[in-house]
């Protein structure tokens, strides 16, 4: 997912990297504003200020990105391909 945004503090960055270490291999870094959401949702439920709705919210997200044994099986990752010289001979 690459590096924590800038604005985040320090216990939301520490957190992104954490959330970030058991994503699955092939989430994209593109969803970058979708996992500050995740984050800012974990964060929330850590503190215990998290609402139903805002549980709710959790457990979709976490689905979204594959964190829950159920959304992992119906993930469809293509892993990422194996190196290859110029003429596209895999090694």
């Amino acid at each position: 997912m690459g590096p924590a945004p800038e604005h985040l503090d320090e216990a939301l960055r520490a957190l992104w990297h954490e959330v970030a270490g058991s994503l699955p291999v092939g989430v994209s870094a593109c969803d970058r504003f979708a996992f500050e959401l995740l984050v800012r949702a974990v964060a929330a439920m850590r503190t215990a200020s998290m609402t139903p709705a805002g549980a709710a919210q959790l457990r979709q997200m976490m689905n979204d990105f594959g964190l829950s044994p159920g959304a992992r099986q119906r993930m469809e990752i293509t892993p990422p391909p194996k190196e290859s010289d110029p003429q596209g001979f895999a090694f």
